[in-house]
């Protein structure tokens, strides 16, 4: 198996490994274009898959945490306010009288048809 670059194939090094134990087991060889010293078939190989790997993990944990702080100070800044609600505070108080109110022979799936909602939505709002 070829990938241009480590990084594209796992997130993490536990990932890594159980692709390729997965892969091994089934007579694969991997090897990376970008990280031309990545080769499974040789000793080698398989050290620098480990140090890559431990890298690229450690590299994207940077990033998530870069991530967290740039999002905090965007709120602070009231610049990030985060993704809108499905319904309204006043939508809500009606979805909870209909979901109370609801028929036996009515599903879940017919109310929340009827907001314009999943029916994962429906529940979460309703419980």
């Amino acid at each position: 198996m070829v990938v241009f670059k480590l990084d594209r194939l796992a997130r993490s090094i536990i990932d890594l490994h159980q692709i390729l134990s997965r892969l091994n087991n089934k007579g694969v060889k991997f090897k990376s274009l970008k990280d031309s010293s990545v080769d499974t078939t040789s000793a080698q190989g398989k050290l620098m898959l480990n140090i890559l790997g431990s890298f690229a993990e450690f590299e994207r944990e940077l990033i998530r945490e870069r991530q967290a702080v740039g999002i905090a100070k965007a709120k602070e800044a009231g610049k990030y306010q985060g993704r809108k609600k499905a319904v309204s505070a006043s939508r809500v108080e009606q979805l909870k009288q209909r979901w109370s109110n609801k028929g036996e022979d009515e599903s879940a799936s017919h109310i929340a048809k009827e907001f314009g909602i999943s029916r994962a939505t429906l529940y979460r709002y309703v419980s």
